[in-house]
């Protein structure tokens, strides 16, 4: 059959239905390949938008048993290679005065530490490290409407992996302590909400499964942690992110009972689930007394 419609009328997110539903027609957003040509290969990209909407990424390069920290627009300009070493999942954020921040764990002698380098435009300043032990992973960051920045990672320190953070106001403050567990905490997630608040969200093996935590700093001092979940069940994998109430949602990956742990024939009792068997994604908000699923 035929059909005719208006580009104008086709808008990202409403596809238009034409001939009983057999044709859909659907605007999706225009894309810009940051890396034709470069003979690398490229991963880890992460994206934050500048104070007059400019969208920026960044990404590691490998080529030749080397590694590039790049970042450009996302319309391919203003691209540039601020560094060279051997990088691990960077965190790109951005201030309401449109300067960039990139967070990274970088290999520094015999472990890895977090680095930060800032920018506006094309001119970027050199990494500078800011945690003091090591190794240091999983690194995240975000800017509060007042300009300040946050980093979280983390980090081996005293024989367990812990969360830690620190904070940029003009100068860095001191090394903080997020998690409290009694096991190894991983993998922060952090949001800032529209009062400057930094929500911090993770997982530990405190209860000898992956549980997932949470903790709030006002600006001024460290809430007490809350276990957002407590069950024998995996729970790890976490995200958080503000709404215009300010309220904290969580997500995460969820898993069966005992995963990863003994299983097949022999076992007789508390079976393990295997690696691969299952996962669904969990979503809550947090409101001041309660979780809601």
């Amino acid at each position: 059959g035929e059909f005719r419609f208006r580009l104008a009328a086709a808008r990202l997110g409403a596809p238009l239905p034409f001939l009983k539903d057999r044709v859909a027609v659907e605007r999706v957003p225009a894309t810009f390949n940051l890396t034709a040509g470069d003979g690398m290969q490229d991963d880890y990209p992460t994206v934050a938008f500048d104070n007059v909407s400019n969208a920026w990424a960044a990404w590691i390069g490998y080529q030749n048993e080397k590694e590039k920290l790049f970042v450009a627009r996302t319309d391919g300009t203003s691209k540039q290679a601020i560094a060279q070493g051997e990088f691990f999942r960077p965190s790109l954020a951005a201030g309401p005065n449109g300067k960039l921040y990139l967070a990274v764990s970088a290999h520094d002698g015999d472990t890895w530490k977090i680095a930060v380098a800032s920018g506006t435009g094309a001119k970027w300043s050199k990494l500078e490290t800011i945690s003091s032990g090591g190794p240091d992973l999983a690194v995240k960051a975000a800017v509060d409407l007042q300009g300040r920045l946050w980093v979280v990672w983390q980090g081996y320190r005293a024989g367990r992996s812990r969360i830690l953070a620190r904070m940029f106001n003009g100068s860095w403050q001191g090394e903080t302590a997020i998690s409290e567990n009694s096991r190894n905490a991983w993998e922060p997630a952090l949001a800032i909400d529209s009062k400057g608040r930094a929500h911090f969200a993770w997982d530990a093996y405190d209860a000898g499964n992956y549980d997932i935590f949470y903790r709030l700093h006002d600006g001024q001092k460290l809430s007490p942690v809350r276990k957002v979940t407590n069950s024998p069940r995996f729970q790890a994998h976490a995200s958080v992110a503000c709404d215009r109430a300010d309220r904290a949602w969580l997500s995460w990956d969820e898993g069966g009972a005992n995963w990863g742990k003994d299983t097949g024939f022999l076992i007789r009792e508390n079976k393990g689930e295997p690696l691969y068997v299952a996962r669904r994604p969990r979503l809550a908000v947090l409101t001041d007394t309660d979780l809601l699923t």
